[in-house]
């Protein structure tokens, strides 16, 4: 990853240059360099590690609620009894089509640069409040959108109703609602 991250720099850098003699777009070089080191050593920091130890640190973070560089399945309810989804650089699948009877019951699933998918079976009654910036939320029914709120209620739902709400945020990720029989 750290020789990847660097051989992107390089290119990025050289087409900055190459954009500004040729075309003559001026592009701030060394405020973006700037910018992307430090985005890059601050993730160093936050993962704890600065070369092949990462890997070593997401195995530890893998749970039964979160995937961090990981991917994973998550079932509900689960061991821990988890509320909250977290899916960071990895791939999820939250399993809820064996959930037999629903009850008043608040989820959240967060993704950041990854992709989840929550399966549920056909007809269960769901109130999804979906944040989504600079990726992509997919409900029943194909209503797509990739930047805003959207509320999605199950078809003839109404208010008092028992339903599982979730609230889900997707920042350059993708977030997926599968509906099975």
């Amino acid at each position: 990853m750290r020789s990847m991250f660097w051989g992107i720099l390089i290119v990025v850098i050289g087409l900055c240059f190459l954009a500004d003699s040729v075309f003559g777009i001026n592009i701030p070089i060394f405020r973006i360099l700037c910018g992307v080191l430090l985005v890059y050593f601050g993730l160093q920091v936050i993962l704890g590690s600065f070369g092949a130890q990462y890997k070593l640190n997401a195995e530890k973070r893998k749970t039964d609620h979160e995937a961090i560089f990981s991917e994973s399945t998550f079932q509900y309810p689960n061991g821990s009894q988890a509320k909250e989804y977290i899916t960071v650089f990895g791939n999820s699948k939250l399993d809820l089509s064996s959930v037999e009877k629903v009850e008043e019951v608040n989820l959240e699933s967060v993704t950041v640069f990854g992709n989840t998918e929550i399966i549920v079976k056909k007809g269960t009654p769901l109130r999804i409040q979906a944040a989504t910036a600079f990726g992509r939320s997919e409900m029943p029914g194909r209503n797509n959108f990739a930047l805003g709120e959207y509320l999605y209620v199950t078809p003839g739902l109404k208010d008092g109703d028992p339903a599982m709400t979730f609230k889900t945020t997707s920042v350059f990720g993708s977030l997926k609602v599968i509906e099975v029989e």
